[in-house]
This record gives structure tokens, C-alpha cells and sequence, in this order.
């Protein structure tokens, strides 16, 4: 199974290795898949700082609560516009300028109140409840809003249209923890602006991956959602 790198150890060159875009075959626009394989874990097992908002068809978004986490959402979507920019000669036979490269760009991460994050999850996501000190398998109805959380997710691909265009970024593991649960506020923003990533065809998922624990006295713990485990470290304040 392969290794998930925490949120604060990521190198974006090895994150980010866009593909050619190709055109879509059953809706407009066209497709660039991510070469990159590499799947990033948010949040640590013993200290889940992120929230199921809500939960619909084809999507979770999820509430974020820590800062450094908040942080690495925002700099993923600047690295994002940055890729795009650089390769828009490329790509279209053009260069474009940044800033309309960034006002072209859908964002995944949502302010309001407080920031979320829109995620898409399909029949490859994993779902896992943590309880009484142990870890089982869970389906998409145990995604209750308010639920804390740590997620693997990945970058697909980027969905491109003529006037916008956006990351697909892919839920592979949620892990849950039932019982810290809080009021489930609505967003400023309203039902219709939790869109979902563009109709896109979804790249194949590249699998599960196993969750970190901060290590403990210098040494790495392992620990796994499901079979298999990973160890790793952090220097994350949350």
C-alpha cells in the first residue's frame, strides 16, 4: 500500500507533475491527470483538528480547524495557479498572464465563517471509525456532520474549461472519531456554492494509504486505518 507524506513534509515538485491535457470525452473541456502518485495526510491521529461539514452525492466537504492545516490548503491552491501559469505556453500555445490565471481558478478551499474544504470521494474512498481504542471499517453513512476527522487525499488531475478551471482533489482514507461532535453551523455560503469539481473523467485511484502518528519520545509509531501501516513524523503544531 503506498505511504501517505504528512501535510508538513510536502516537496510540491513531487506533488504536482501535471500530464498534457486531453480533451474530455463525454463533457466540454479537457483533463490533465497528475503523474504524481503521492497521497498527503491531514491531520494527526492523535490530534484530528478537521470536521465533516457535510456530505452529498460525489463529495465531503469537511471543516478545517487548525491554522497550519488551513495554511497548507492555501499554499496547495497557489502552487496550483503557479503550475497552470508555467505551463499554459505548453499546453495552449500561449502564455497567460497570472493573474488571470488566478481569477480563472475555482477553489476547492471555501471562507466564511470559518474555512472548509471540498473534497471528492467515489466507490475507491475508505471510511474508518475510531472507538474504544480500536479502528473498523465504516461506510459514507457514518460521515455526520460535525464528526471529527484525519483524511489522505490526493490531487487527481486538474479540470479545465474555457473561462475556469480547478484541482480535483480525491478523499482515498477518512478516518473518524464519533462522540467529539459539535453544532452543525451553516456556512455563509448556501447549498448551490458547495459545488462539486468539474464533470471530469476520474483518474484511477492509486489505492489506500496508511495514517501517521506524531512519534513519541524520537521513535516512529505505526498505525494503519486498515491492514497494512506506515510510520512517519512532524513538526506540525496541531
Amino acid at each position: 500500500m503506498p505511504r501517505a507524506i504528512l501535510y508538513t513534509d510536502i516537496e510540491w515538485d513531487r506533488l504536482l507533475d501535471f500530464e498534457r491535457p486531453h480533451p474530455n470525452e463525454r463533457n466540454p473541456g479537457f483533463s490533465a491527470h497528475n503523474a504524481a502518485r503521492d497521497l498527503v495526510q491531514i491531520g494527526l491521529v492523535e490530534e484530528p483538528k478537521m470536521k465533516v461539514h457535510s456530505c452529498g452525492s460525489g463529495g465531503v466537504r469537511l471543516r478545517v480547524g487548525c491554522m497550519d492545516q488551513v495554511h497548507f490548503f492555501r499554499e496547495l491552491e497557489e502552487q496550483l495557479v503557479l503550475a497552470m501559469a508555467r505551463s499554459a505556453k505548453t499546453w495552449f500555445g500561449k502564455e497567460l498572464p497570472l493573474a488571470h490565471v488566478r481569477d480563472m481558478y475555482q477553489p476547492n478551499t471555501l471562507s466564511g465563517r470559518f474555512t472548509s474544504v471540498l473534497l471528492r470521494r467515489d466507490e475507491a474512498t475508505r471510511v474508518f471509525v475510531h472507538e474504544d481504542g480500536a479502528s473498523r471499517t465504516g461506510s459514507t453513512a457514518s460521515l455526520r456532520a460535525g464528526t471529527a476527522c484525519c483524511v489522505i487525499v490526493g490531487v487527481k488531475g486538474l479540470w479545465i474549461e474555457e473561462e475556469r478551471w480547478g484541482a480535483h482533489l480525491a478523499v482515498s482514507d477518512v478516518l473518524l472519531f464519533p462522540g467529539v461532535e459539535e453544532d452543525s453551523d451553516s456556512d455563509l455560503e448556501e447549498d448551490a456554492d458547495k459545488r462539486e469539481a468539474a464533470e471530469v473523467p476520474v483518474p484511477a485511484s492509486p489505492g489506500g494509504a496508511s495514517p501517521k502518528r506524531r512519534p513519541k519520545g524520537g521513535g516512529a509509531a505505526s498505525v494503519s486505518f486498515g491492514p497494512g501501516g506506515s510510520t512517519g513524523s512532524s513538526t506540525s503544531d496541531c
